[in-house]
């Protein structure tokens, strides 16, 4: 692969990071578009200058037009403000791959040791702290996002479909799901491992409803309960935590 052609950043007040090839042609029209370069690169728009280049301009005067290109350059959409960063969809597809296996390792094996290890760690959940992070910070570069969310807590229905028309801020609003629901998988898998009943239907409600299985998981929890009697008593794994102290 041909490595990238050579460019300059600059960081305006907007907070938009410029990328600039460095050999414009003088004599290009008043309103040149640059071709995306490469993945996650930025696209730039050139302002109209006010008057038309000549062909018969120095190379002095040459010069000194190239140095205003920052000056010039309009930064429009692009997906991130670094090059070599992940795309927003590139973060959305690995984060929908990665999370698969936790829960198929707490509904298809939940005795195993591995298991069990890795939910208790709290890598996961930290890890999708920080892809939600991510996702939020690139999606907050847009000002369109930036304006859709603009009246701050007077949030109404309007507002948020506006909002969540953008794929950067769908994307951060899944990356908040799975963050979640793999929370509160968490809980019930641990709750059902301590209290030696079985939680794969909850665990499988919640990978695909979310609260819905928390509701099934109370309900058999409860179940289990009243049949196992005083004797054997059910205790969710939270409150049993709190007493402990």
């Amino acid at each position: 692969m041909s490595p990238s052609p050579p460019f300059c950043v600059c960081v305006g007040p907007s907070r938009f990071v410029e990328r600039v090839q460095p050999s414009l042609d003088a004599r290009s029209s008043a309103t040149q578009k640059h071709r995306p370069l490469g993945k996650g690169g930025i696209i730039l728009r050139r302002r109209a200058s006010s008057s038309s280049s000549s062909s018969k301009k120095s190379s002095s005067a040459s010069s000194a037009s190239r140095g205003d290109v920052r000056a010039n350059a309009v930064p429009v959409l692009f997906e991130t403000t670094l090059v070599g960063l992940p795309t927003v969809e590139e973060v959305f597809n690995f984060e929908n791959l990665a999370v698969f296996p936790f829960w198929v390792a707490m509904i298809g094996f939940p005795k195993s040791e591995t298991t069990k290890a890795v939910v208790l760690s709290p890598l996961t959940s930290v890890a999708c702290g920080v892809i939600y992070g991510y996702l939020a910070y690139q999606s907050f570069l847009d000002p369109d996002i930036l304006e859709a969310f603009s009246s701050g807590a007077k949030q109404d229905l309007a507002s948020l479909t506006k909002g969540f028309s953008h794929e950067a801020t769908v994307a951060v609003g899944w990356a908040h799901f799975i963050a979640m629901d793999l929370l509160a998988g968490r809980y019930i898998y641990l709750d059902g491992y301590k209290n030696e009943f079985t939680t794969r239907h909850s665990l499988a409600l919640t990978l695909f409803f979310g609260p819905l299985g928390v509701v099934s998981h109370v309900i058999t929890r409860g179940i289990v309960g009243l049949v196992r009697g005083k004797e054997n008593p059910v205790e969710d794994i939270l409150a049993s935590a709190l007493k402990s102290k």
